[in-house]
């Protein structure tokens, strides 16, 4: 329930700034930035916005990832994860939970085990 819950409000949140998705576009892991020229569609970006909410969200219910040490960044369906694991398993499990999700097209893991 709790994690519905948070699936629920993480696309209302989305939806609610969709109308100011110009100025929410970038990404800082990467330092790229679009500004307030996309070529997503408002459609595309709440849908990328869904996904990322999703896994964040079974990020944070699955006891051998700490979600805390990834970014999820969705850009035209394609998941790109930020950030360190405690093992490679870790890694393994968060790649394959992002590859669970529905509307996931590609996952780009740039994960690393943290020493």
């Amino acid at each position: 329930m709790k994690q519905r819950l948070l699936i629920v409000g993480g696309l209302i949140a989305v939806m609610g700034l969709s109308g100011c998705a110009g100025a929410l576009v970038g990404d800082t892991q990467s330092g790229t930035y679009q500004g307030s020229n996309t070529d997503r569609s408002n459609q595309q970006i709440t849908e990328d916005g869904a996904i990322t909410a999703n896994i964040r969200s079974r990020y944070r219910s699955d006891s051998e990832i700490n979600a805390d040490d990834i970014q999820v960044s969705t850009y035209r369906n394609v998941v790109t994860l930020y950030g360190n694991a405690n093992s490679r398993r870790a890694i393994d499990r968060a790649v394959s939970i992002a590859r669970s999700v529905d509307g996931v097209s590609r996952v780009v893991s740039k994960l690393s085990v943290a020493r």
